[in-house]
């Protein structure tokens, strides 16, 4: 039973860490001509976002 729980404990453990550090990742539409206006975000011709990724920024 203890073995379980430690086994149990450990799992959370590691998957909470996977999973914040897989957040530090993301697209921010910020120019769009696709779809419906949205906050913040400029709507006509083209296509423009904002990409994060491993630590590095794109446009």
């Amino acid at each position: 039973m203890r073995f379980e729980i430690t086994s149990l404990i450990l799992m959370l453990l590691l998957s909470s860490t996977t999973i914040l550090k897989a957040q530090g990742n993301r697209i921010l539409n910020l120019y769009d001509a696709f779809g419906k206006e949205v906050t913040g975000a400029t709507f006509d011709w083209g296509f423009s976002a904002l990409i994060e990724y491993d630590g590095k920024t794109l446009l």
